[in-house]
């Protein structure tokens, strides 16, 4: 009887990408309101504007990633990793369009590039509480 392990772990792996992107997202909007209504007081609405389509950007492409790295856990080695580099290089072309359509727009595409960082920012802070869950869990953190 054929074992069913393989593809248990390939749907763990999916939930777990998509719980965690749940998370991210929720991370990433909340620092967005803050950073938005932050440079709205601080700078005004144009300023705001640019943040938050720089969080907006940055909360699509995570998105985007998720759905890489859930079809990436699908595959076999080799197909997998052309999926992650042909979704690198779609999320830089995306990354160049949206950065030309901001300059459009009138956006001012420091307040653009500042949204972004917060956004990252907060996968960073998300990324540091579930390594020191996990180091937790594992025992080695004494408190």
């Amino acid at each position: 009887m054929p074992s069913h392990a393989g593809t248990d772990n390939r749907i763990l792996n999916g939930r777990l990408i998509w719980s965690g992107l749940r998370r991210i997202l929720l991370l990433q909007l909340a620092a967005g309101a803050v950073a938005s209504s932050a440079a709205a007081w601080w700078q005004g609405p144009v300023i705001a504007a640019g943040v938050a389509y720089g969080i907006g950007f940055s909360m699509l492409n995570a998105f985007w990633l998720a759905q890489r790295m859930d079809r990436a856990s699908r595959l076999d080695r080799a197909n997998s990793q052309r999926v992650v580099y042909a979704g690198a290089v779609q999320r830089f072309l995306f990354l160049l369009l949206a950065l030309f359509a901001a300059y459009r727009l009138g956006l001012h595409l420091l307040a653009v590039a500042a949204g972004m960082l917060v956004a990252q920012m907060a996968i960073f802070v998300y990324a540091l509480s579930g390594a020191s869950e996990s180091v937790q869990d594992q025992g080695e953190l004494k408190d």
